[in-house]
């Protein structure tokens, strides 16, 4: 017998659970055209790009794993360059394929933070609020702009925390979340090493799984800390077999001390709230106020629906894990090694996590005082965040999209260096055969079209010595040439040091204004070779 009832419960299901979708995939749609419509004139580059983009297409080229200078990739993980040789290999420029990469994970990045503030923020204002600035932060806009390692890291970190969070408030261990928490681990590492703290993160979770046994968490807890593990140790191995480091070898010591990198962090943050304000005070006050909420949400914490269906509250302790182990880590590295200073790109991955636990923090203060004059503050405030966002978001995207972005480093194929094409087409004339040097291997690389370009000694460091002689030995056994790029920063030995130790004849200088801005030389030994180079 016919089911009317059936039929019609059929022909409307779809348009409702397209209706429910919608406020899901509708801004994730918004954001991927945005990403595309900014880059339209080409995808932004920064300081490790080159590194990416020549390791990728040298590994699409069979030259291997290996960057620009032709040294194996150790200091940086291979999920990028991967990334860039699948788009070589498939026949697309490997810059256009990471734009549309990044597009995605961009969208992804916003699903998955609607996901977790649907978690754990009950109010909807607060969900649309926090939506809003996820979608147009100008931090992760900006990553999802660049040849970059955190456009793709940070939607696999969110992934990891969102399977987490399903893990623990299943009733039983699900191996298949558990195997998909461990493969996101693995390719969050496989972007950016600092993935690894997912691991500590997971173990901590499982072992807040709070409808487990209690000698169960434990033994979950160990496998996934060992199967997390895995891929982590065996990229260190390789590393260490290729290049006698496991994560690309000792750092300098960092020249921030606590005041300063405080500082310098809460600046970073208090922009990302506040980009409106003159102030460099008020915005790292702005800071403040949004680290206390973070961790004030241990004592706000509201009961909300969980979104896999049963009332009660979702545990925080994966994206407050998160949270803490990234800072922590954050702060080790930064005050311990001289990688890079706090800015808005290494901080990117810990804004959504500090958003949702902000955002969470603020609605259980509000179910706690329901006081009219607070809400009209709150309400004021995030009101003024929401718009000075949009505001922001449309400025940086017609920025984008018109003028292009900038670029510190120079993409394969842009036959510039130093601002001069005169200067490029004179080193792409250099023989094949050649040795050729610089302070800016990315850009040379980019503009001469060559497999490698070679790193000059580092300045400063205690092997110094040892690298000049290496760099003289080269020069007496090699046609050899260096291509010096004036930069603002010079962390490699400039002609001057060079000098003491091979002869440098100038063979193109080029100025911009009243100052050089890059010259050819070539380099000649003061002694004879001494054996095969």
């Amino acid at each position: 017998m016919r089911d009317v009832g059936a039929e019609a419960r059929a022909a409307t299901w779809e348009p409702r659970r397209l209706l429910r979708a919608s406020p899901v995939a509708v801004p994730a749609l918004l954001v991927f055209g945005l990403v595309l419509v900014a880059t339209r004139l080409g995808i932004g580059l920064g300081g490790d790009s080159g590194t990416y983009i020549s390791a990728g297409t040298n590994l699409a080229h069979g030259h291997g794993l290996r960057d620009f200078s032709g040294a194996p990739l150790t200091t940086w993980p291979p999920g990028l360059p991967a990334v860039v040789a699948f788009g070589e290999l498939l026949g697309v420029s490997g810059m256009g394929f990471v734009r549309y990469v990044n597009a995605i994970a961009f969208a992804a990045t916003l699903i998955l933070a609607i996901v977790l503030l649907r978690r754990h923020v009950r109010a909807p204002a607060l969900v649309v609020v926090g939506a809003v600035f996820v979608g147009a932060g100008d931090a992760l806009v900006g990553r999802a702009e660049e040849v970059m390692s955190e456009a793709p890291f940070i939607p696999l970190t969110l992934l990891c925390i969102v399977l987490l969070e399903d893990l623990i408030e299943s009733a039983r261990p699900r191996l298949a979340l558990f195997a998909a928490a461990v493969v996101s681990v693995w390719l969050a590492f496989a972007f950016r090493y600092f993935g690894a703290i997912l691991i500590p993160v997971g173990a901590v979770a499982l072992l807040g799984a709070r409808r487990w046994h209690r000698r169960s968490r434990a033994l979950w807890a160990l496998a996934f800390a060992a199967a997390a593990a895995a891929a982590p140790l065996a990229w260190a191995v390789r590393n260490s077999v290729v290049a006698g480091a496991a994560f690309g070898g000792s750092r300098g010591p960092s020249g921030l001390t606590v005041s300063s990198f405080v500082a310098k962090t809460t600046l970073v943050v208090g922009q990302w709230l506040a980009p409106w304000s003159p102030s460099a005070n008020f915005q790292r006050a702005v800071a403040v106020v949004v680290f206390a909420l973070a961790v004030a949400i241990v004592y706000l914490r509201r009961p909300v629906t969980s979104a896999v269906g049963r009332a009660g509250a979702v545990s925080l302790v994966p994206i407050g894990a998160f949270a803490a182990f990234y800072a922590l880590a954050f702060t080790v590295v930064q005050l311990r090694t001289g990688i890079e200073w706090p800015d808005d790109r290494i901080l990117s991955p810990i804004y959504v996590p500090l958003t949702v636990l902000t955002l969470a923090s603020v609605d259980g203060l509000l179910a706690r005082w329901r006081n009219a004059i607070l809400r009209t503050v709150v309400a004021a405030a995030l009101a003024t965040v929401v718009v000075t966002q949009l505001v922001e978001l449309a400025s940086h995207a017609h920025r984008d999209a018109i003028v292009g972005l900038p670029s510190r480093a120079v993409a394969t194929g842009v036959p510039v260096i130093a601002n001069s094409p005169t200067l490029a087409a004179r080193v792409r004339r250099l023989p094949p055969s050649a040795l050729v040097y610089s302070n800016n291997p990315q850009e040379v690389w980019g503009a001469a079209n060559r497999p490698f370009v070679l790193i000059p000694p580092v300045r400063g460091r205690t092997s110094t010595g040892d690298e000049l002689r290496a760099f003289a030995a080269a020069a007496a056994c090699h046609e050899t040439y260096f291509v010096w790029v004036r930069n603002e920063i010079d962390r490699y030995a400039p002609p001057s040091e060079l000098a003491h130790v091979t002869r440098l004849r100038p063979m193109l200088s080029v100025a911009d204004a009243t100052r050089p801005s890059g010259v050819l030389y070539r380099v000649r030994a003061r002694a004879p070779c001494q054996g095969p180079g």
